[in-house]
């Protein structure tokens, strides 16, 4: 069975007014097509780079955006550059980073009874976790 998937940051940028309501309805609308389409979604809130921390670290504070996530990774990767090829680097720990991402989704719906997790106030979450495991 084929699947395709659209990876996607949430990225809210707070200088628009009304940007969290503004990427929660862009978020509705990415969902319902996602649905009517029948294509999943791999959701990364703030960013994408969350799920390379995860490879290192569990975090469910909330995390403000790309530069808080890239600070906290640079920790951990000294030299990592948005663009670089990092997987060889990571990928003995993926085992750790769909733990962690599935404990974040734990979280998230089971601590803070969060029922829709593509939303902004879900924050720190990625389920990029659904699409690494559909491929093995």
């Amino acid at each position: 069975m084929v699947a395709v998937w659209c990876v996607s940051d949430v990225d809210v940028d707070n200088n628009t007014p009304d940007a969290q309501k503004s990427k929660n309805i862009q978020l509705n609308e990415y969902t319902k097509m996602a649905n009517e389409h029948g294509f999943k979604i791999a959701l990364s809130n703030p960013c994408f780079e969350l799920w390379f921390l995860l490879h290192f670290e569990y975090t469910a504070g909330y995390i403000d955006d790309y530069d808080a996530v890239e600070k906290k990774l640079l920790a951990h990767l000294p030299n990592y550059k948005k663009n670089g090829d990092i997987f060889g680097i990571i990928v003995d720990r993926q085992a750790s980073a769909i733990d962690y991402a599935k404990k974040l989704k734990r979280y998230h719906e089971v601590e803070l009874e969060r029922t829709d997790l593509y939303n902004v106030s879900v924050n720190p979450y990625t389920n990029v976790w659904e699409l690494v495991e559909s491929l093995t």
